[in-house]
């Protein structure tokens, strides 16, 4: 009866670490697609041209 729980648990553990990791993997992907660079100190793109 416990396993399922400590599955479950740790199946949110492992989203919760890795949601800020591709969030910021995204951001950077993005930023260098619109041709800028992205400063991973200040977490901002510079000198990106608009999407549209």
């Amino acid at each position: 009866m416990r396993k399922p729980i400590y599955i479950l648990v740790a199946i949110l553990l492992l989203v919760l670490l890795a949601r800020p990791i591709i969030q910021e993997f995204l951001a950077k992907d993005i930023c260098l697609d619109l041709g800028g660079s992205y400063n991973a100190q200040t977490q901002t793109c510079e000198g990106a041209r608009s999407p549209n």
